[in-house]
């Protein structure tokens, strides 16, 4: 009965909390709203230390900095946002809009159009959303199997085996996407670039010879850290060394 007890006061307070939240998170709209951006962007701020996270948090947060242009803030939420929604359309254009503003044009390396395609099936979803979707298969090729040792007639055993070999694949497709992106998200992560000028060092020290210079609100991979130091690559293949002062990981 102590237990039941505790549970349930633990459900009522968490249910309080979360509409403490929203109702900050309204407020924050509000300020938004009517044009109050430095309010909006310390209320958003104050729910995301309370352990909040959304999207659309982070959404509403890039396009406070945004409005303020503070480029290098927004670039950094809209890309958290995309992490939590990697096809929103609203954030995918904001954040075009907030990388037009970036003085660094870099082009990527080319890769042949198989391996850019395999690349970008795999951002579709995060590692969350890929586990969900091989869990989900697993179960349907489970069914499918069933379908095909139980059917008694031949076209139903049929099309219990193609169904079982539909989504096994759709295992395996899922199973190798959900292991990239959590490797990714564990031992590459990304960073956005704060500082206005930064100058990339050749080693992990000031006195470091100078390699070439970026600037703020560029997205840099993180390949390495030692101590105070961070490795970074650019999408170019450039790499070197950089404080992490001068960097947010997304």
């Amino acid at each position: 009965m102590r237990v039941l007890c505790i549970i349930i006061c633990l459900i009522f307070t968490f249910n309080v909390n979360a509409d403490e939240l929203q109702l900050r998170f309204d407020k924050g709209n509000e300020y938004f709203g009517n044009g109050e951006y430095d309010k909006a962007i310390s209320t958003y701020t104050e729910i995301i230390q309370n352990g909040y996270i959304a999207a659309e948090l982070y959404y509403n947060l890039g396009n406070s900095y945004f409005t303020k242009d503070s480029i290098p803030a927004a670039i950094l939420y809209y890309e958290k946002a995309k992490t939590l929604k990697p096809n929103d359309e609203d954030v995918d254009y904001n954040l075009k809009l907030a990388n037009l503003r970036v003085l660094d044009k870099i082009e990527p390396l080319p890769q042949l159009f198989l391996m850019q395609w395999w690349s970008s099936l795999g951002r579709l979803q995060n590692s969350t959303g890929w586990s969900m979707i091989l869990i989900i298969s697993l179960w349907l090729a489970f069914g499918a199997g069933i379908l095909f040792v139980a059917g008694k007639m031949l076209r139903v055993k049929r099309i219990g085996f193609l169904l079982s070999c539909v989504f096994g694949l759709c295992v395996l497709l899922a199973f190798n996407f959900s292991l990239r992106q959590y490797d990714e998200e564990l031992n590459h992560p990304k960073a956005i670039v704060f500082s206005p000028i930064v100058y990339v060092k050749n080693s992990p020290d000031m006195n470091g010879t100078d390699l070439f210079i970026i600037h703020e609100g560029l997205k840099v991979e993180v390949v390495d850290k030692v101590g105070e130091w961070n490795k970074i690559k650019l999408v170019n293949g450039k790499v070197g060394w950089l404080a992490s002062a001068d960097i947010e990981i997304i």
